[in-house]
């Protein structure tokens, strides 16, 4: 039960961007200059390593996370 209410929050927040049509994914994923929409687990990953040790060194620093888009 927990995995769909997760799926159906991730769909609505998708729908935001694309819609919730076929064609606005598409859209979207074409104006990503990484060529896909970026996945919970990568953001996920970013947020662990920000939390543990090896991050300790990072001060006052706004990491992006975005597939390029602010760069593009």
């Amino acid at each position: 039960m927990k995995d769909r209410s997760r799926a159906r929050r991730r769909s609505a927040a998708a729908a935001r961007y694309t819609g919730g049509t076929g064609e606005g994914r598409s859209r979207v994923i074409a104006e990503e200059p990484i060529g896909r929409m970026g996945r919970p687990e990568e953001i996920v990953a970013t947020v662990v390593y920000m939390c543990s040790d090896a991050a300790a060194f990072m001060i006052g620093h706004a990491l992006v996370v975005d597939g390029g888009q602010t760069i593009a």
